[in-house]
């Protein structure tokens, strides 16, 4: 790589980039939002937050977009 003018650090770093960018499209909107509630759950007022972020989730999003990768979702 190096012979070619290429950093090899910097194609490795692209190489992990690209994977963990189509690792995370291939999620579900369902497994998507659930990583999202537990990582923010702790900063949330309470519980009850919480709580009303997974309903309504469940209640709307889910039913129509759950099974969806993530890519697909769009406005």
């Amino acid at each position: 790589m190096l012979a070619d003018g290429k950093d090899p650090i910097v194609s490795r770093n692209a190489a992990r980039t690209s994977q963990a960018l189509s690792a995370a499209r291939s999620k579900s909107l369902d497994q998507c939002a659930a990583a999202y509630i537990k990582s923010h759950r702790a900063s949330w007022e309470s519980a009850k937050h919480a709580a009303q972020r997974e309903t309504s989730l469940a209640s709307y999003a889910s039913p129509v977009f759950g099974e969806m990768p993530v890519s697909d979702v769009d406005t």
